[in-house]
């Protein structure tokens, strides 16, 4: 995929906009789909939070197909939605990332040190919310990553997509080899422990131990966190050198006026993406998140690594293209933006209200996932009137207004 020369399409002027962007500024496509993946994301960890997937045994699985009608809904999940909310969030900080550093070139002074408590935030807020709420958090994996990223801040678009295929074709590497290596263990230990710590965790919940609960999402943080973030990070890195290029080549900035880019790349990435991605129906939300390999031999935990590496991604860039199409045409829904200039509030705010439904109503482990869907239609309703609540009053949500102070050292202007 070529990009062009980002000076054809951005001029100094808008890339060194104040602090305190205005509501009027904001680039609303992306905020639209910043707000479409941050409540995506939710339809796949609900799964995650709904009960003790983790260390269930394989016959207690929900996995994808026409079995029930769980299975089905977690199968359509899979297909659709898996990997592919969080591939678009993290291009997306990637582009975050982009046009900073892009304002920073244009006043001649790249700061360095922005960029490192920008990423040092996310590692210490993702820290705390995968003990406090969520096992399965983001936001330390995407901290560690924009550390890395902050080597490739001066590099050209071109340069930026090159890094991002060998990196990935490294990763893919990793994970194949990962994929197969778990496929000649001896997992009889590890059914022991996972049995030992499904007890604990389920007598936490029914308790409403709160202790016993931060207990069990250390324990669940430490098996999915050490190895997902270390190996992720073949897999996140590119995505966020992606979204760098596309911020440094003006898509962000103006995507109205790279129309013929964007609907190639929704016609690949959907017409190709979606049939290689059915592979992952059978799988299920649990399988197909890579948290759980199924004993399906060398091959398919080959194929599996492709899909991830390389499909997933590419579904996902056809989604943001061909939404960002339509909105360029048709005003964005404003809910959706809203939801998207507080992605970070918003984020944490659903894993809050998803954990106090299943805490505080001792639903842990009891609800389907077809059921979940329900609940998920619930918390996006009061995450979407919250956010326009919100910003009716102030500028930035609560976090993102937190997360500026510390990365420029400055209390910006919240009112709107």
């Amino acid at each position: 995929m070529s990009l062009p020369n980002a000076s054809e399409s951005t001029d100094a002027a808008k890339m060194a906009r104040p602090l305190t962007t205005r509501p009027a500024s904001r680039f609303d496509v992306i905020d639209a789909l910043r707000g479409t993946a941050v409540l995506g994301v939710l339809v796949v960890n609900v799964t995650f939070m709904a009960s003790p997937i983790l260390f269930l045994p394989p016959e207690q699985l929900e996995t994808g197909g026409f079995g029930s009608v769980d299975s089905f809904f977690s199968g359509v999940v899979a297909w659709l939605l898996t990997g592919k909310m969080i591939a678009l969030l993290a291009t997306l900080f990637g582009a975050g990332m982009g046009l900073i550093a892009a304002r920073n070139l244009a006043s001649g002074h790249l700061r360095r040190g922005l960029f490192v408590r920008r990423s040092l935030f996310l590692i210490l807020l993702g820290l705390a919310h995968m003990i406090l709420l969520f096992p399965g958090d983001i936001l330390f994996a995407y901290g560690v990553t924009g550390l890395v990223a902050i080597l490739f801040l001066r590099r050209s678009p071109k340069a930026l997509l090159w890094w991002a295929g060998c990196i990935a074709t490294i990763g893919f590497l990793i994970v194949a080899a990962t994929n197969v290596a778990s496929q000649m263990l001896d997992s009889s230990e590890v059914a022991l422990t996972f049995a030992s710590e499904l007890a604990s965790t389920t007598a936490a919940y029914d308790a409403r131990d709160y202790g016993g609960v931060i207990a069990a999402n250390a324990t669940m943080s430490a098996i999915t966190q050490t190895a997902g973030t270390i190996v992720g990070q073949t897999w996140i890195l590119p995505l966020f050198l992606i979204g760098m290029a596309a911020a440094k080549a003006g898509i962000i900035t103006n995507p109205s006026a790279h129309l013929a880019l964007l609907r190639r790349t929704a016609l690949v990435g959907i017409g190709l993406g979606l049939p290689v991605n059915l592979v992952l129906f059978s799988k299920g939300v649990i399988c197909a998140s890579g948290l759980i390999l199924s004993d399906s031999g060398a091959l398919i935990a080959v194929v599996d690594a492709g899909v991830t590496v390389f499909a997933v991604p590419l579904l996902s860039a056809g989604y943001a293209s061909a939404l960002a199409l339509l909105w360029v045409r048709v005003r964005a829904p404003r809910p959706l933006v809203a939801v998207g200039r507080m992605a970070l509030t918003a984020y944490l705010l659903q894993s809050l209200l998803a954990f106090g439904f299943f805490f505080g109503f001792a639903t842990y482990g009891q609800v389907g996932f077809a059921a979940s869907l329900l609940l998920v239609l619930a918390i996006w309703a009061v995450i979407t009137a919250f956010c326009v609540l919100w910003l009716r009053r102030f500028s930035f949500g609560p976090m993102e207004w937190l997360w500026r102070v510390v990365t420029y050292l400055r209390v910006p202007n919240s009112s709107a």
